[in-house]
């Protein structure tokens, strides 16, 4: 009989380690195609709840013309506030959903391990595994709150409900020192905060400016582009770039994951104004309107400052203030006061009750002048507002946003208890 040889323990060895490299490399790849296709699951789960929840809407318009879409809704099992909604297949065990007028606006669906989260334009932002926040009923909305303890006289915080000529109603806070002070950009424990201030209420939804500038730069000016074509139409320029761009080295990336979350991408104002001989509520007014450089000046011109029609909005996550805004903020002069008569000196001072003034500091605005192709508003460092070179000059930046409106506020708005969100 031949002798028949098993396997050497060299041999054997060699094999475990073959089997196990083969583990390390291939094990990882298919968890990930596993996760993968988990997660694809849960979204595509959501999407379906969400096109159930139109259609519930639409069918349910032919017996009861009043109902509406508006606003949140807590889900919970599959019910919509307590409304089945027919569907088949995987239903959410919790979350919400917000609409602005049958419009999905913002919302967050646990589907098994992963919590789905829709953005402003009704599709999914991401989907993580987690689950949602608690669902929040509206009249706990930071907005609603706040709302609730404003008149058409300023309150003990400094916020007043204003009405604009145009019949637009919104809540500032002005004066010297208003309680609106608000924690926001923290890291992912909810410490290392930056500081920033509530410029009012519009509609459902906070504005907070940075209370300090994040630094001087140009509105619109890439010194990096040999004869750099400059414009005063905010859609293009570099400061609007470069405060929502989501790549290394732009300000919006370098926000927390948690700021990112709070932010609502707002429609932002590019309508001109030409004159400081306007009052806050004027100035109001132009912002909303639709006088640009190009609609007053390129009829008959010719050349790259009319190449293109500008916008008079844009649909943005940062941008800045208004002239309106920081012509608001001061409690003594928003009323009757033009904006160039801001300033520090004289018998009555405006900056001295204007909270958005900085001290000798001069800062850009989101307006620009529609006289000329290469000027934006303002706010000079000595009070008064006027308009400067898109590229003559840098400027103080205070990044501006706008939070979504589901969010709940603890703390009084002081500078020593801020507000925090959550």
């Amino acid at each position: 009989m031949k002798n028949k040889k098993g396997f050497t323990l060299i041999e054997l060895l060699a094999i475990i380690v073959i089997l196990a490299i083969i583990a390390v490399i291939t094990v990882p790849i298919i968890l990930n195609i596993i996760e993968n296709s988990q997660r694809g699951a849960a979204q595509d789960s959501a999407y379906g709840y969400k096109d159930a929840v139109s259609k519930w809407y639409v069918d349910s318009l032919s017996s009861n013309l009043n109902i509406q879409l508006h606003g949140s809704y807590a889900v919970s099992d599959g019910l919509l506030d307590g409304v089945e909604i027919p569907i088949s297949g995987t239903v959410p065990s919790s979350g919400y959903l917000t609409y602005d007028n049958t419009r999905l606006i913002d919302g967050c669906l646990t589907i098994g391990d992963y919590k789905v989260m829709f953005g402003s334009d009704g599709d999914v932002a991401s989907t993580v595994k987690g689950e949602c926040d608690a669902f929040v009923d509206s009249s706990q909305w930071a907005s609603n709150v706040l709302k609730d303890t404003a008149s058409s006289t300023i309150n003990a915080d400094g916020l007043i409900e204003i009405t604009h000529s145009n019949g637009d109603v919104d809540y500032r806070y002005m004066g010297q020192n208003p309680k609106n002070y608000i924690q926001f950009n923290c890291d992912q424990n909810g410490e290392n905060c930056e500081t920033w201030r509530i410029i009012g209420i519009f509609g459902d939804n906070l504005k907070i400016v940075r209370n300090d500038s994040i630094g001087n730069m140009y509105w619109d000016y890439d010194q990096s582009v040999s004869n750099y074509q400059y414009y005063n139409d905010w859609s293009r320029a570099t400061l609007k770039n470069y405060l929502n761009g989501d790549t290394s080295g732009n300000y919006y990336y370098s926000l927390s994951s948690s700021a990112k979350s709070l932010i609502q991408e707002s429609t932002w104002y590019l309508g001109g104004i030409d004159s400081s001989s306007v009052t806050s509520d004027e100035a109001y007014v132009l912002e909303r309107g639709n006088k640009t450089y190009y609609s007053e000046n390129c009829d008959n011109l010719e050349g790259y400052y009319c190449d293109n029609e500008y916008p008079t909005t844009i649909s943005a996550n940062v941008g800045l203030i208004y002239p309106s805004d920081y012509g608001y903020a001061s409690s003594s002069c928003y009323s009757d006061t033009t904006i160039y008569d801001y300033s520090m000196y004289g018998d009555n001072p405006c900056t001295e009750t204007d909270w958005l003034y900085i001290t000798y500091v001069t800062q850009w605005f989101i307006t620009s002048s529609y006289g000329y192709y290469h000027t934006a508003w303002d706010g000079y460092y000595s009070g008064y507002l006027t308009y400067d070179s898109v590229y003559g000059n840098t400027l103080a930046v205070r990044p501006t946003v706008y939070l979504k409106s589901n969010i709940v506020l603890t703390g009084s708005g002081s500078s020593g208890d801020p507000y925090k969100i959550g």
